[in-house]
């Protein structure tokens, strides 16, 4: 049976950056849609509760519509809001948290900070992922899809590491039994070319890091000024990495754990407060239940509770960080979905959502970070770690 052709306006964003439109009542979601936009769609996929269109033309164009910089973005799955300006997408990615906000965490009136600007809107990254396929293409996979698009560079990506693609792409041609593909001649990178995807790092380091640095310095000043510990605080920092947020913490805390299950960035971040002489941070490996179980069995006490964990949120730890009852939860979240799950289970637990603040960590993607703190409203009372 042939699918329907459609006309109709796109109304929103949905969490993915596809366009949304309704017809006869039903939810359509619509790739490099532009809200305002008016356009003919071809219905391309039928399910019960919404369906999928292709953009076929755009009849009447949003304001807030722009030109692609890209000339692979329309094939290449990395970015989805380049046909959008950038003011537009501060713009929806702040409704795509409230949004989630009023529709998970029932918060009807929810209100936000606006999005804070990135510095750059291109070349911000400092490490992007490349795939390759079996005929060797390499590049970025379609959206959707496992299907390479080769690519000749990154708009996204720091120019260092449009350099090292390129020097991949030509040592392939030439195979040799490692690649050397760093700019640092100091300390060159070497890549088996049987293991894929490969990592390409402006820098050499291991393990998690943000990927947009300059937006990064804010996020770590926004931690800093929801903790605002003081020298008596005992500051527990979940999912912690090799210590973004721990360092910073632990100049003006009393004591900072930080806790990862990941033991070579846990390893990374003890060498570095060796190094630096910072003896008041304990770091911990294991799943953060487990290390909290540990912390709550010695009798150790939170009074601020930083989190920052991966997209799926903190509902398998929410337990444990209960038993502490810490004072103030500072939340940073990549995923505005799982982030207002937890703000739900939070706000049972008498947490307040005292303010949520929105940046974008990631121009021209539908992707937005956020630090959000919570107050506890419980009376409790708080005893220090001695």
């Amino acid at each position: 049976m042939e699918l329907p052709k459609i006309t109709v306006t796109i109304e929103k964003l949905n969490s993915e950056g596809e366009g949304l439109a309704r017809y006869l009542g039903k939810v359509i979601f619509i790739p490099w849609g532009v809200p305002g936009d008016v356009v003919s769609v071809q219905i391309e996929e039928e399910q019960k509760d919404y369906d999928r269109g292709r953009i076929l033309e755009i009849i009447q164009t949003s304001p807030d519509r722009a030109d692609p910089p890209c000339p692979w973005f329309f094939n290449c799955g990395g970015c989805q809001l380049q046909q959008m300006s950038y003011e537009a997408q501060l713009k929806w990615k702040k409704e795509i948290v409230l949004d989630a906000l009023r529709r998970i965490a029932k918060m009807p009136d929810a209100t936000i900070e606006e999005v804070i600007p990135s510095p750059k809107i291109l070349n911000y990254r400092n490490r992007i992922q490349i795939q390759r396929d079996r005929e060797g293409k390499i590049g970025f996979f379609k959206a959707q899809s496992h299907e390479i698009v080769e690519i000749e560079k990154c708009l996204i990506a720091d120019e260092m590491l449009n350099q090292k693609l390129h020097a991949l792409r030509e040592s392939l041609a030439n195979p040799k039994p490692e690649i050397q593909i760093s700019q640092s001649p100091a300390k060159p990178q070497a890549l088996n070319p049987d293991q894929w995807p490969l990592e390409l790092r402006v820098d050499d380091a291991s393990g998690f890091s943000q990927v947009n640095p300059d937006q990064n310095e804010k996020l770590v000043q926004l931690v800093l000024e929801m903790a605002d510990p003081k020298k008596t605080d005992q500051i527990f920092d979940l999912y912690c990495g090799s210590g973004n947020f721990t360092f910073p913490l632990a100049t003006r805390a009393g004591h900072v754990w930080g806790i990862d299950k990941n033991q070579e960035v846990i390893e990374e971040g003890k060498k570095k407060a060796k190094e630096s002489g910072m003896s008041n941070i304990s770091w911990k490996h294991g799943t953060t239940s487990r290390v909290l179980a540990q912390l709550k069995k010695s009798g150790f006490a939170c009074h601020t509770l930083v989190c920052d964990p991966p997209r799926r949120g903190i509902a398998e730890s929410l337990e444990w960080i209960m038993t502490f009852k810490p004072q103030k939860i500072i939340y940073v979240s990549c995923n505005p979905a799982t982030f207002a799950r937890d703000t739900l289970r939070l706000r049972s637990e008498k947490y307040r959502l005292d303010v949520c603040q929105p940046l974008d960590m990631f121009p021209q993607t539908a992707h937005v970070e956020l630090a959000a703190l919570f107050l506890c409203e419980a009376d409790v009372d708080f005893v220090k770690a001695a």
